[in-house]
């Protein structure tokens, strides 16, 4: 596979990543340090402290990160569903009108959670199923 393929795969399965600045580093749950973080790609990081747009950062870092100027997932897009995340919550919750997220750490003392689609381009909080 060439890079930019690889790049396209890790990105659909792992969501968007940025490389963070010299000097700026977290551990994350594993304990692994790390020099990349995932975004909430699906957020307008205009706005938002570094802390609140990527995933493990404190907010000690916050000074050093600049964000992108503009992006997110248009509220006009079709729903999409997404896991790899390992979000912690008592309940399910959306990330926005048309992202849900279906993974809440089941291997980690979460729970299991899906989502009872049916074609609505607004999704509700009150279609998600957990055991």
């Amino acid at each position: 596979r060439s890079k930019h393929e690889r790049l396209v795969i890790e990105e659909v399965l792992k969501g968007r990543e940025v490389t963070l600045p010299e000097g700026v580093s977290f551990l994350d749950k594993g304990g692994h340090l790390r020099r990349k973080a995932r975004t909430r790609w699906w957020l307008d990081p205009r706005g938002l402290r570094p802390s609140e747009y990527l995933f493990g950062i404190g907010e000690e870092h916050d000074e050093r990160i600049a964000l992108p100027e503009a992006g997110g997932y248009p509220a006009d897009a079709p729903p999409v569903f997404i896991g790899h995340y390992w979000l912690k919550a008592e309940t399910p919750r959306l990330q926005s009108a048309n992202v849900a997220c279906l993974d809440f750490s089941v291997a980690a003392g979460g729970f299991l959670c899906a989502y009872r689609w049916s074609g609505e381009r607004v999704l509700s909080p009150d279609r998600f199923v957990t055991a």
